[in-house]
C-alpha cells in the first residue's frame, strides 16, 4: 500500500514536471510566434515603407522629369520665341540701317549738289565782279575828258561842208589839225591810226598816237561848227 502511494507520488510529480516543462515549451513557442510575427510585421512594414517610399521616389523622378521636360519644353519654346524676335529685330535693325545709309546717301547727294550749286554761283558773281572791275578799269584807263574849253579849229572851207576822209583833202587835213589840237600831239609827231565816220556827215572819231609810243593812244571825237571848223568835244585816253 505504501509502494503504491509511493508510485502515485512519483507519476504525480513526473506529471506535474511534464506539465510545467509543457507550459513552459508552451510559453518559450508563443513567446517565438509572437516575436517571429513582431519582427516579420516590422519586416513587411518596413519592407512596405521602402515599397511605398520608393514608389513615391520613382513618382517624385516622374514628375520632377515631367516637369523638367515641360520646362525643357518651355525653355525650348522660349528660346525659339527669343530666336525668332531676334531674328526679327535684325530684320528690322537691317532695315532700319539701310534707311540709314539710303537717307545718309540722299543727304550727301544734297550737300554735294548744293556746294556744286553754291560753287557756281560763287564762279558767276566772281566773272561778273571781273567784268565790272575791268569795265571800271577801262573807263578809268581811258581817261576820258569833256571840255568846254575847246573851241573849234578854224576852217579854209566854203559853202556846204562836206566831210572827206580821203588822206591829203582840206577837211581831212583840218581833222587831223583838231585831233592834234586836243590831244598836244604836235601833228608833224602824230601817228594817225584811224579817222572816221561817228553816226553823222557832221561828227567825226579818230585815233592817234604820239610817234614812237603806240601804246599810248588817244581816241577823240569832233564835231563840225558851221564856218569855224571842227571842234574837239571828248578824248580817251586808252
Amino acid at each position: 500500500m505504501a509502494f503504491n502511494n509511493s508510485r502515485v507520488t512519483m507519476q504525480d510529480k513526473k506529471r506535474r514536471t511534464n506539465l510545467i516543462l509543457n507550459s513552459s515549451i508552451a510559453i518559450v513557442l508563443g513567446l517565438i510566434v509572437i516575436v517571429g510575427s513582431i519582427i516579420f510585421f516590422n519586416d513587411s512594414n518596413n519592407t512596405a515603407s521602402t515599397e511605398s517610399e520608393e514608389s513615391q521616389t520613382l513618382a517624385e523622378k516622374h514628375l520632377s522629369s515631367q516637369e523638367s521636360n515641360e520646362d525643357s519644353g518651355s525653355l525650348a519654346d522660349k528660346g525659339q520665341n527669343d530666336e525668332n524676335e531676334n531674328s526679327g529685330a535684325a530684320v528690322e535693325d537691317d532695315e532700319k540701317e539701310d534707311a540709314a545709309d539710303e537717307k545718309a546717301t540722299e543727304d550727301k547727294e544734297a550737300e554735294e549738289l548744293a556746294a556744286k550749286e553754291k560753287k557756281e554761283k560763287e564762279k558767276k558773281e566772281k566773272e561778273e565782279q571781273k567784268r565790272k572791275e575791268d569795265e571800271k578799269k577801262e573807263l578809268e584807263s581811258n581817261d576820258e575828258t569833256n571840255s568846254d574849253d575847246w573851241k573849234p579849229i578854224g576852217t579854209s572851207q566854203t559853202g556846204e561842208h562836206v566831210s572827206s576822209y580821203d588822206e591829203g583833202t582840206v577837211d581831212w587835213n583840218e581833222k587831223v589839225k583838231a585831233l592834234s589840237y586836243a590831244t598836244g600831239i604836235n601833228a608833224d609827231n602824230m601817228t594817225v591810226w584811224y579817222i572816221g565816220n561817228d553816226g553823222s556827215p557832221q561828227k567825226s572819231v579818230g585815233t592817234v598816237s604820239e610817234s614812237g609810243k603806240p601804246n599810248e593812244k588817244y581816241r577823240v571825237y569832233l564835231e563840225w561848227v558851221d564856218q569855224k571848223g571842227w571842234k574837239p568835244v571828248k578824248m580817251e585816253k586808252l
